[in-house]
């Protein structure tokens, strides 16, 4: 499964931008809210908000989720997406 964690947030109308840079801990501490209302991220939190790569590991887990539940977009042609590939986002 590909994600691009941006297409993900901003799906989920959560604000991605500022969250990778070095001064961003601000905005990944509101997404890190933002996330908690919709996967159980308590017992990592403050790694979350520390470090961007982790949190965006957990944003993945949210493009995850909503894949399971079958509520993304679909290739026209899976056969294709198979050899190209495809960012799964939600719908």
């Amino acid at each position: 499964m590909e994600v691009y964690p941006s297409a993900t947030l901003s799906q989920w109308d959560i604000k991605s931008t500022g969250y990778k840079d070095k001064k961003g801990e601000g905005f990944r501490k509101a997404i890190v809210k933002e996330l908690s209302r919709y996967i159980d991220i308590s017992l990592s939190k403050e790694l979350l908000i520390k470090e961007d790569d982790v949190l965006d590991s957990a944003i993945c887990l949210l493009a995850a989720k909503d894949f399971l539940e079958g509520k993304v977009f679909y290739p026209e042609d899976i056969e294709l997406a198979k050899k190209e590939g495809w960012i799964w986002v939600r719908k």
